[in-house]
């Protein structure tokens, strides 16, 4: 008898940097890849679902993607049939890439060999990619003999997730990545893109669209809002920002920028220079936001971001920016904002630089002013 699965045929939409054995090594679309991604996306959307106590969000989370302690009863499977030789590719391949003050160099720098060595060539730091219009399949296979993993204090709180329950929640997860996320290198800064149609599952499953169905009453971006609405995404309020990112309804965002261009390198390019332009026009203080580290022209330029003492070197950009087949049948970006507690210790920090300082409350507070650029005909997502 075969095992319950859900069947994706997808296509890739950006450069995809996914490192194999090597990183400097043919791309490699794998499985653990996947999970990774679809584990970060279940988890936003328990936060959202006001799942956010550590030990029940964990517990909750290991029923679908496991834990070290557990085996996933989801198998994650990736069969590349669609790329060739000639879909690996080297970033200095890129066009625009090379060339100064262009919006893609900004978003992908770091892959391009000669930027950080002032024009010496290392073809080991040249990154490979999968170039757009690969196609791939990917298979969520459900093994029912490891549904509950055998966990006594799940079985008393009665939360261990039925079959069907399981495919639906990996599916959900699976939506979310394919429109707000993607995989691989730089994949908050529009790499790593694909899109995915549902071509088998079993009967009778509450499973998200796939196809926006562009003729459909309310249009794409009441499609998306709804989909969002129909697995619980932004369904609750928490006053306090999530420790970790979560689609909660007063932290969480996503816009379609209204920007529809008829290839993926207009796109990036486009939409690389206003975030390039928007990210000059904040203060340093404000710039924090964006994510840590911060890159600055000159090395010698030290910004230090403490808390309470202790420095802040890390910290993941809650803008998500990628790349959709928008409503026309054209690429069009979607930002999404995630605003979690900024670091250990909640959202103030302390900023230096240049011999001044400055305590900020919230390093989020000029996030949203990027999606109101006026060449952007921004549309909220969110349901109403």
């Amino acid at each position: 008898m075969a095992l319950p699965s859900l069947t994706f045929d997808c296509e890739i939409l950006t450069p995809t940097f996914l490192a194999g054995a090597r990183q400097s090594g043919a791309p490699e679309l794998r499985g653990p890849s996947l999970r990774g991604a679809l584990r970060y996306w279940y988890r936003a959307l328990l936060g959202g679902r006001g799942v956010t106590d550590r030990g029940r969000r964990r517990r909750k989370e290991a029923e679908i993607f496991g834990s070290p302690d557990r085996a996933s009863p989801i198998q994650v499977r990736l069969l590349p049939y669609g790329v060739t030789a000639s879909d690996n590719r080297r970033a200095s391949e890129i066009d625009k890439l090379d060339s100064s003050n262009t919006g893609t160099r900004y978003l992908w720098y770091f892959t391009h060999p000669t930027l950080k060595k002032k024009g010496d060539y290392d073809p080991s730091e040249d990154r490979r990619y999968i170039a757009p219009g690969a196609s791939f399949e990917a298979q969520l296979r459900l093994r029912p003999d490891l549904l509950g993993g055998g966990d006594p204090d799940e079985v008393l709180q009665n939360e261990v997730l039925q079959e069907e329950e399981v495919l639906q929640e990996a599916a959900r997860a699976f939506w979310l990545l394919v429109h707000l996320g993607g995989l691989g290198l730089r994949v908050r800064r529009m790499a790593g893109a694909f899109e995915a149609d549902l071509v088998e599952s079993p009967d009778h499953l509450d499973l998200p669209s796939f196809d926006p169905s562009p003729g459909a009453p309310g249009g794409y971006d009441d499609w998306f809002a709804g989909q969002l609405k129909r697995f619980g995404a932004g369904a609750q309020a928490t006053s306090a920002r999530p420790p970790f990112d979560a689609l909660t309804a007063d932290h969480f965002s996503a816009w379609r920028l209204g920007i529809p261009q008829g290839n993926w390198k207009d796109l990036v390019e486009k939409v690389g220079d206003k975030l390039e332009s928007h990210r000059g026009d904040l203060d340093v203080p404000e710039k924090v936001g964006l994510g840590l580290p911060m890159v600055t022209p000159s090395k010698t330029d030290s910004i230090d971001v403490t808390q309470g003492g202790t420095p802040v070197d890390r910290r993941a950009s809650p803008l998500w920016l990628q790349s959709v087949r928008g409503p026309d049948g054209r690429l069009d970006a979607v930002a999404t904002f995630m605003k979690s507690q900024f670091a250990a210790g909640g959202d103030r920090v302390t900023v230096s630089w240049e011999g001044e300082e400055e305590t900020v409350s919230d390093p989020y507070e000029k996030l949203g002013t990027f999606v109101r650029d006026e060449d952007f005909k921004s549309v909220s997502l969110l349901p109403g």
